[in-house]
């Protein structure tokens, strides 16, 4: 003899009753977890918010001078900075001085997928040394 309960389960019916039920509990939990998302990212939005306001109010920013040098003036100083800090990089690596004579940007390449990238690392999968 079948219970009360168990009786609502049985044919066709019944399958598509626990269908339903198991659909309807997976849509609640996904909604939840959305609404969890969205409510974390509107508090570390008001986190940043609230910790930029009081960085900004103990930190008054200085008047901008008059006479600002032009960004043509600066790139000089930049790639002096750059080729420090490239050589410093390189000179940390190989625990020897060294020094850069020149330095040039590459062109930049064009974007690969991320499908594209995953296939080539799971490819190199075996190579590790």
């Amino acid at each position: 003899m079948q219970s009360a309960i168990a009786s609502h389960f049985v044919d066709i019916q019944g399958g598509m009753l626990m269908s339903l039920i198991a659909f309807s509990i997976v849509f609640l939990v996904i909604a939840g977890l959305m609404l969890m998302m969205m409510a974390l990212k509107l508090f570390s939005v008001w986190m940043q918010g609230t910790s930029a306001g009081t960085s900004a109010r103990t930190a008054p920013s200085a008047p901008a001078p008059a006479n600002q040098p032009s960004k043509a003036q600066d790139a000089p100083r930049d790639d002096d900075e750059l080729a420090a800090v490239i050589t410093a990089a390189i000179a940390s690596s190989l625990g020897r001085t060294v020094r850069i004579a020149s330095f040039a940007p590459t062109a930049a390449r064009p974007r690969t997928s991320a499908w594209r990238v995953t296939g080539r690392l799971n490819s190199l999968e075996g190579f590790a040394d």
